[in-house]
């Protein structure tokens, strides 16, 4: 699938492998110019199997199983100039006691708040991820529907007639984000403004991807 001496190469997706397969097809790929495709998933939380995440209180919010992904792993798609889908599924965007906390028993714009936060929660953990290693922060983030849409959505967010209400307030999570300590600590080139990371996210980083592997 891999070998384009007669053809296109055929770009797999890493989603549904086991982290011992998904280890294996990283060395494999390493330094040969073939990105790495995580079409839907989410944050385990930890650095990898052995050690948790030095981002702090990760492992209290992310739910830590090995079909979610683990710091090093977006290290490795980042280096590729791969993509990473957010998956927005509850039963992989969080630990269940997190998830509840923000959305349980809410409705209308609280819900909505809430629900948003869970997703920016990745988008933000993946970006000081990347920083820690001087790498671009917000360039792998984009959003990962699965093929034939999401088992178990976030409540509110449902289709993509959600995403107009999603933009403005995933751009408020990133200036609040970005007025923290945390924010205001990431490297110089990693300092975009709120309406550039949450664009690239919706739009921008998947486009990129496609024009630059499928056109």
């Amino acid at each position: 699938m891999l070998d384009d001496n007669n053809a296109p190469r055929i770009l797999i997706d890493v989603k549904h492998m086991s982290l011992k397969a998904r280890i294996t097809y990283y060395r494999k790929v390493k330094n040969k110019g073939i990105p790495i495709i995580a079409s839907h998933g989410g944050c385990s939380g930890w650095s990898n199997q052995g050690n948790p995440s030095i981002i702090h209180e990760a492992t209290k919010k992310f739910l830590s199983v090995n079909i979610n992904f683990h710091d090093f792993e977006f290290k490795e798609i980042a280096k590729s100039k791969g993509i990473f889908g957010i998956q927005f599924d509850e039963r992989r965007i969080g630990r269940k006691p997190y998830v509840r906390k923000h959305i349980k028993n809410k409705t209308g714009n609280d819900l909505l708040l809430g629900a948003s936060f869970l997703i920016w929660n990745q988008i933000q953990h993946i970006a000081q991820v990347l920083d820690n290693t001087n790498l671009d922060a917000w360039d792998i983030q984009s959003i990962g529907r699965d093929f034939d849409g999401i088992v178990n959505c976030v409540a509110g967010i449902y289709t993509y007639l959600d995403f107009a209400v999603l933009e403005p307030l995933l751009k408020k999570h990133a200036r609040d984000f970005l007025s923290t300590s945390a924010g205001q600590g990431l490297r110089t080139k990693n300092k975009i403004s709120p309406d550039e990371i949450v664009d690239r996210f919706l739009r921008g980083n998947a486009l990129r991807f496609l024009e630059e592997w499928f056109v």
